[in-house]
């Protein structure tokens, strides 16, 4: 059960002073820095709504609160989740109780796995998203019960009013939270695909960088493959990453390398590539030649290659 006089606790962080008389809770403090990436303004709905809250003469505390709630929901979402980017997705059915066709439900989807579809995660997350989404609409219709001035909502006691707000708040940050695992998950499973496939790729590719650095360079391995998700679009995945590629290098002939004449030692190099799939397919990466940057400066590096000398000599 959450504790409703957590509201009632600490300061907002990037307020003037007279919003620092503003009471909050931790569940404030940390949406307000949730907020950052976002437009100003929904910042500003977030100040509105503690001051409403901290309004203690204000016989309609309770109904501004929660009104401004809703409105933050609904802002965040019109920047999550735009209505014109869900109506693009391959999953999207319209509704028939929205005029517009979009739900809550879809706005809350759209919002964790973007134009991807469902059956591209783990079927227990899935059913947390799921049920994540049940509970920001129930909890709507929570808020609905305050913002419509009756007798009944006027009657409303702290007691009863600041838990449905605290959860409210707590329902914003568990969407934030969601939508991070989500994208983790899609990074970490193009990572693994990655660490095997670009392996593979370095063996069976051939890259001028990796070959004008001796007679013979022959790759053997790359790992350490770290993958970002730069976009999600209604028809392909794009990433970007970086690895290390470990390479046997020799200068001379294998017959040279026999007799003493030639040398041979082995190196590591990093890179750094872009990719992408579709879609549809999202952990089917393409990367392709042209996509990879190998970083070789070092060896270019006139000490570098005494050094090697000696090292093998």
């Amino acid at each position: 059960m959450v504790n409703y006089k957590v509201l009632k606790q600490a300061t907002f962080p990037d307020s003037n002073a007279k919003d620092q008389a503003a009471p909050q809770g931790i569940y404030a403090q940390q949406l307000g820095e949730r907020l950052k990436p976002f437009s100003p303004h929904l910042q500003t709905i977030l100040r509105g709504i503690l001051r409403s809250f901290a309004d203690l003469e204000n016989p309609l505390r309770f109904t501004n609160t929660a009104t401004n709630l809703r409105e933050l929901l609904r802002e965040l979402f019109a920047e999550l989740a735009p209505d014109q980017d869900i109506k693009r997705c391959l999953w999207f059915v319209p509704h028939g109780d929205s005029r517009s066709g979009v739900t809550r439900r879809h706005r809350v989807t759209f919002a964790v796995y973007s134009y991807l579809l469902a059956r591209d995660f783990p079927s227990n997350f899935v059913a947390i998203v799921d049920a994540l989404a049940s509970e920001i609409v129930a909890s709507v219709q929570r808020l609905s019960s305050f913002t419509h001035v009756t007798s009944q909502s006027l009657a409303k006691t702290e007691q009863e009013a600041a838990p449905v707000f605290d959860e409210a708040l707590s329902l914003f940050l568990r969407l934030f939270d969601t939508i991070t695992q989500a994208r983790q998950y899609l990074r970490n499973a193009v990572e693994s695909r990655l660490a095997l496939g670009l392996a593979v790729f370095f063996t069976t590719e051939f890259f001028d960088d990796l070959d004008a650095l001796s007679t013979h360079t022959r790759p053997q391995d790359a790992d350490g493959i770290r993958v970002q998700v730069r976009s999600i679009g209604p028809e392909f995945v794009e990433f970007t990453g970086s690895g290390t590629v470990y390479c046997d290098l020799q200068y001379g002939s294998d017959g040279d390398c026999r007799h003493g004449d030639g040398i041979e030692w082995s190196d590591s190099f990093p890179f750094s590539f872009v990719g992408q799939s579709e879609t549809n397919d999202p952990y089917n990466v393409s990367v392709e030649p042209c996509d990879v940057q190998i970083n070789t400066s070092a060896y270019n590096d006139d000490s570098y290659r005494y050094d090697k000398f000696v090292e093998d000599n």
